[in-house]
């Protein structure tokens, strides 16, 4: 009974019957150089993905924090014209008074 090659050896064998001259070594040194870029490639989405997220809780703070100042302006606005038109309000009411005591 013939032994039947193993399934990368027989590649490499008709490779080689081809004009291909690789042998295992230089084929699995192939493949983790391009397991290394993969592996290089995920990374480097993951930090782009995180470097993302971050940034957008930092916008989110800063877009918050000028909100919040400028709802205090248009809060302290809101609270000047209440109290100037009391005043008025107070003013014409002294002047209809003033026009009915006559």
């Amino acid at each position: 009974m013939t032994e039947k090659p193993e399934i990368g050896y027989s590649l490499i064998e008709e490779g080689q019957k081809n004009g291909l001259s690789y042998n295992k070594g230089e084929i699995d040194s192939k493949f983790n150089q391009m397991n290394l870029l993969i592996y290089s490639v995920v990374i480097l989405l993951v930090f782009m993905v995180a470097t993302l997220i971050i940034d957008s809780f930092h916008f989110n703070s800063s877009t918050y924090k000028e909100y919040s100042q400028r709802l205090g302006e248009r809060n302290a606005i809101q609270k000047d014209y209440n109290n100037k038109i009391d005043e008025l309000i107070k003013n014409q009411q002294e002047i209809l008074d003033k026009v009915n005591q006559k």
